[in-house]
């Protein structure tokens, strides 16, 4: 039997300044956008397309369900309510099965945000995807994100999100 191996890129300290309003960081990530389409692909990473996944959540889940979701850490729990509302609707067939992959994304883009403003740590790329990495602990929350919007309960954010602030 064949093992998989995880490879994981060396930590990077997260380069964008996420004490800053979502406004704020709306227009530090159009500014940075509009950088790369002029050229400019050292402003294009990883960590950026994160932010630019998060930002898109927070507007899909604002025009779905008109619950207003930021970076603080009070969102964590809106995060939770969010992600039973959008795995009911799969179940019930009112969010057709082929958004799943980009409500995924935005999903973790936000969750990664989310942590990087509130518990801090760094930034990591590897064949899982992207992920945190708190005090050397890799974190990939691209698989329970996923399992969350797919019913299990026991991936629920909240619990999460308590447990990597012991980190």
């Amino acid at each position: 039997m064949k093992q998989s191996e995880i490879k994981v890129s060396p930590v990077e300290k997260c380069k964008i300044e996420y004490n800053k309003s979502v406004s704020e960081l709306r227009n530090y990530y159009s500014e940075q956008a509009e950088r790369i389409k002029k050229g400019d692909k050292k402003c294009l990473s990883g960590e950026l397309m994160q932010l630019g996944f998060a930002l898109d959540f927070i507007d899909l889940v604002n025009d779905a369900f008109h619950i207003f979701l930021d970076f603080d850490e009070e969102s964590v729990s809106r995060l939770e309510n969010v992600l039973e509302k959008i795995c009911l609707g799969f179940y019930d067939k009112k969010i057709p099965q082929e958004s799943f992959e980009d409500i995924l994304k935005g999903a973790t883009g936000y969750f990664s945000v989310l942590v990087w403003k509130n518990v801090g740590g760094g930034f990591i790329n590897s064949s899982l995807g992207y992920g945190i990495n708190l005090n050397r602990t890799d974190v990939f929350v691209y698989n329970r994100i996923g399992r969350r919007l797919q019913g299990d309960k026991s991936a629920n954010v909240e619990l999460f999100y308590q447990s990597l602030k012991s980190l």
